[in-house]
């Protein structure tokens, strides 16, 4: 009997990830709470299950009866695409969610006393996250590009909701954490004596088809130094009319950046500086830093004044934002 409890609590233990860059102090450990034989990241802002390391199936469950917790996790890895149900259920509420092919996930919770659906997180390829809050009869959705668009447009819904269950996943991800370092990234970044890439980069793209070998490699190396600010800009113009020597140079461009690591607060804002959604969230911080630093960027990126005041009141910035939308959305 002992050996067999020895060896079930090695392979619980051996599922255990601890490691964190944006760890948070402990809170209540789970024992299947995340798997050696898959990595769960967070890739250009998309919950994703990385590294399948074997092709296996797994089962666990595990019953913490003081603290009235029950868990089951299964993972299924076929032709390398891991598939992933984990449900845990506590006195008062039950939390499902379920990976499918490494990206698209479906998250939700539910009250136990009347099974009543507390929120529902949905993350497709393609399509905008959603995130709909349940709450006094009433039904709130909100849909974002990217998993930091939605953290920093809803801080309160994510803190409370989405993120203590994506950590049931792998715990001490210090998702706060990491939106917290992400706004401040964002000020450094805006600080900065930043002008848009695009229209060399859209040049140096021209430059990949060139006849000339030495102008082609000056234009790949340049368009790597850009690094992660460079990635809008190659995804959009790969939809446009390129050769097939443009369309290897990009796709080799894009691998080099390496889109398999989890992401830092300092590459994320390099990707999204040219983003304007990620801007117009910034304006609604809690900190005259982040509203000013979120006003200047897009002055940089508007081709037409923007009237925004970081230290008026909430009514008036509320309506200066709702303007500067409408403004945006025209360009």
């Amino acid at each position: 009997m002992w050996q067999r409890n020895a060896s079930t609590l090695a392979v619980l233990s051996a599922l255990i990830i601890t490691n964190s860059v944006y760890a948070q102090p402990p809170g209540p450990a789970t024992s299947i709470s995340c798997s050696k034989l898959i990595r769960f990241e967070i890739v250009l802002g998309r919950v994703t299950v990385l590294d399948p390391r074997c092709q296996r199936s797994c089962n666990l469950t595990h019953a913490d009866e003081e603290n009235g917790i029950f868990e089951k996790y299964s993972l299924q890895i076929t032709d390398r695409l891991p598939t992933v149900h984990f449900h845990q259920q506590r006195e008062d509420r039950a939390t499902f969610i379920e990976i499918d092919g490494g990206n698209r996930v479906r998250l939700w919770q539910t009250d136990r006393t009347d099974g009543a659906l507390l929120f529902r997180f949905l993350q497709l390829p393609g399509k905008p996250l959603r995130l709909t809050v349940y709450k006094n009869n009433r039904t709130r959705t909100h849909e974002a590009e990217t998993l930091w668009h939605l953290a920093l447009a809803n801080r309160q819904a994510c803190q409370t909701l989405l993120f203590p269950c994506l950590e049931l996943l792998r715990h001490n991800w210090g998702l706060d954490h990491f939106v917290e370092q992400l706004e401040q990234s964002f000020i450094r970044a805006s600080l900065t004596n930043w002008h848009s890439p695009e229209a060399e980069i859209r040049l140096l793209i021209q430059n990949l088809d060139s006849d000339l070998f030495a102008t082609r490699r000056i234009s790949h190396r340049r368009l790597r130094s850009y690094g992660f600010a460079a990635l809008p800009y190659i995804d959009a113009f790969a939809n446009e009319n390129l050769s097939s020597e443009q369309h290897i140079q990009l796709s080799a461009l894009r691998s080099a950046l390496d889109v398999t690591r989890g992401d830092t607060p300092q590459r994320i804002a390099s990707w999204l500086m040219s983003n304007k959604q990620i801007w117009i969230t910034m304006l609604y911080s809690n900190t005259v830093k982040g509203r000013f630093a979120a006003g200047r960027q897009l002055r940089r990126l508007h081709t037409h004044p923007i009237d925004f005041s970081p230290n008026g009141d909430n009514e008036l910035r509320e309506r200066q934002i709702e303007q500067i939308t409408i403004q945006l959305a025209m360009e």
